[in-house]
């Protein structure tokens, strides 16, 4: 509220006004396996700490894809240095919608019935739903309070176009036209229902959608004729969930899609611009969720894209990985296509008025980044440099940083100063997205549903406007956790389950540095992680400096090479940073 006086004549009057706050659109886009070490203009923070070639050659070799579209939008934002999901799909997106941890949603692993077997299946759990007993087919309602309805209560329109993967299904090979949820039994005798298509509706309470519920499971093959191929029981067998010419939903009724120009980025990028093109969708949050480049691993020039030689000329090798490598290169620079086209499909004035947020859901998958070093071993100038750590298994799927470390860039009128710039401040991208958009809506939490716990922070005090400043407060820690089954993760031990069945990993990354009231030496980002052995059931303890007081990696252990957790040096950072995760995880 801004206070006025006014005097007329004698009379003085004081008038209390309400500040107006512009009600901008918002629009998040986020690609699917996708680390840091994908993108191009990620080169400058790695420094050489990272590959050991130039930007320029690394582009000319494929190591990064030609991804213009991304480029450009660079220039015009805000890059998030230290930003970091969740190492897998269900946990990113839930907290993206929710903005709470995976322990407080449940969702700390896939949500998927094929990995609900043996005892994994006595905690059956699906976003917003939960199993009420082991032996119970009576979910409870997890009453989660989500990004669509505080744009509800903002006065704003909620549009969801992609991939959701937070909800159970029962496969239909015949239709899929079911929009109901449908019961079944687990492997190990659990009843279960699976909530299908409605779950967008009942538990993300989205306004509009459409969606491809969960990965395709095929890629696409030269189309011949009546062969709707990725579809289910017809060319890839019953049981098969669609590829990238899949069976989406959110048309009048369930539609196949098939053909080059019905690829599903290519339909989804259409449908998100008609949509936020609309005037009667104004003012809108609206999320485009690719499923590009995630698996499977396929040659874009099948749905008309076009593709450098440094991948069609590999599409053969004999080298699994190296394939698998020139496949997700074609697919990275087709994604960027369609990100051009959503960008460019905006009309001018509405684009004008909204903030845009890209990033990923999680680091890239172990074999990609081994391809890439199969194709340079022994061919000159060596390109891997030191990311060892994806050579190590420590890429998605792990608490690791390549597991978690993800591109972050906002674009928009809410980003003031110079551009580009860079911002070291630690994110998690999933709640703290959340967070920044209810921010940017200016909606309180008071008395809703519950007044639920949130664990994000608000992004927008760094993208310099001053307007936005309620709540404005800084962040200095990002948490990743990976547990399953999914449901309590304190729960995993309490199950009985096989031990190849449970994971329980958490880590705590958190910035000491002077001006956060540190006066010690060696200021930095540090990260501690907690990790249960399955084998023997005993948690263990690890510390890392990651990268310096500025949020640079060179010059820090960012690769998580040194256990520095036994040296006496670090003592103080250790019993800040310990101190302060074994907090937030007493909340589990």
């Amino acid at each position: 509220m801004v206070n006025v006086s006014s005097a007329v004549g004698s009379l003085s009057v004081n008038v209390t006004v309400p500040l107006v706050y512009p009600q901008n659109n918002i629009l998040l886009v986020y690609f699917d396996d996708m680390g840091v070490e994908q993108c191009g203009k990620y080169d400058a923070v790695f420094g050489s700490a990272g590959y050991a070639a130039t930007e320029a050659e690394l582009l000319t070799r494929g190591i990064y894809a030609n991804m213009p579209n991304l480029d450009a939008f660079h220039a015009t934002s805000v890059q998030f240095i230290q930003a970091h999901s969740q190492p897998v799909c269900s946990p990113t997106r839930a907290g993206f919608y929710s903005g709470r941890y995976g322990f407080r949603t449940g969702t700390g692993s896939l949500i998927t019935t094929d990995r609900l077997t043996g005892g994994v299946g006595n905690k059956c759990h699906t976003f917003g739903l939960d199993v009420a007993t082991p032996t119970s087919g009576n979910y409870v309602n997890r009453r989660e309070y989500t990004l669509a309805e505080v744009a509800r209560n903002a006065g704003y329109k909620s549009g969801f176009f992609g991939k959701w993967h937070l909800g159970l299904w029962k496969l239909d090979a015949s239709t899929d036209s079911k929009n109901t949820d449908e019961s079944g039994t687990l492997p190990n005798g659990t009843a279960y229902t699976a909530t299908g298509w409605d779950h967008l509706d009942a538990v993300g309470k989205w306004d509009h959608w459409w969606s491809i519920f969960r990965n395709p499971s095929s890629k696409p093959q030269p189309y011949s004729g009546n062969n709707p191929y990725g579809s289910y029981g017809v060319a890839n067998g019953a049981g098969q969930n669609g590829g990238y010419y899949a069976r989406t939903k959110g048309d009048t009724a369930t539609t196949l899609y098939n053909g080059s120009a019905n690829y599903l980025e290519k339909l989804k990028i259409q449908k998100a611009i008609a949509w936020m093109n609309d005037p009667a969708n104004h003012p809108f949050v609206c999320v485009v969720a690719f499923n590009l480049p995630h698996a499977p691993f396929h040659d874009t020039t099948l749905a008309g894209y076009t593709v450098r030689s440094v991948y069609t000329s590999l599409m053969a090798d004999p080298d699994t990985d190296i394939r698998a490598w020139a496949y997700y290169g074609s697919m990275r620079e087709a994604a960027d296509v369609e990100f051009g086209n959503l960008m460019n499909g905006i009309t001018a004035s509405i684009k004008a008025k909204t903030d845009i947020f890209v990033t990923a859901d999680n680091g890239t998958e172990q074999g990609i980044n081994q391809g890439a070093y199969d194709q340079t071993d022994g061919k000159g100038t060596p390109t891997m440099g030191e990311f060892v750590n994806l050579l190590q298994g420590r890429a998605k799927g792990t608490i690791y940083n390549m597991g978690s470390w993800v591109p972050l860039w906002v674009s928009g009128p809410s980003v003031k100063g110079t551009i580009p710039r860079t911002c070291s401040l630690p994110v998690d991208v999933h709640v703290d997205l959340f967070e920044s958009f209810r921010h940017l809506m200016h909606v309180n939490y008071t008395g809703v549903a519950g007044n639920q716990t949130k664990d994000g922070a608000s992004i927008v005090p760094a993208l310099g406007n001053a307007l936005h400043g309620i709540d404005s407060h800084t962040k200095k820690h990002c948490h990743v956790e990976y547990f399953k089954p999914n449901g309590d993760p304190d729960d995993v031990e309490d199950q009985g389950l096989a031990t190849t069945d449970f994971r329980d990993e958490r880590a705590y990354i958190r910035y000491i540095r002077t001006v956060d009231g540190y006066s010690g030496t060696a200021a930095g980002l540090y990260k501690f992680i907690r990790a249960l052995d399955p084998a023997t059931g005993i948690r263990t303890d690890s510390f890392y400096r990651i990268a310096t007081s500025a949020g640079s990696p060179s010059g820090s252990d960012w690769d998580e090479q040194t256990n520095i957790i036994a040296d006496g040096t670090y003592a103080g950072q250790l019993a800040i940073v310990k101190a302060a995760a074994e907090a937030l995880w007493a909340q589990a």
